[in-house]
């Protein structure tokens, strides 16, 4: 998915690192959902589109 959109990032097992506007979002794998965490910012997706979605909507700030 990540490869497919061509995000920089590393996959560290239970956990996939996004390298973003110089900011890095740690995606973990849960049983059910995935959760993004950047910044202050926690933010839970439920399948891969959402995942996807929540990373276009990460700002370069």
């Amino acid at each position: 998915m990540l490869k497919k959109e061509d995000y920089q990032f590393k996959d560290e097992g239970y956990e996939i690192v996004v390298s973003l506007y110089g900011k890095e979002v740690v995606i973990k794998d849960d049983t059910s959902v995935y959760e993004n965490v950047y910044d202050d910012v926690k933010k839970v997706a439920y399948d891969e589109l959402d995942v996807i979605v929540e990373l276009q909507s990460v700002n370069p700030e």
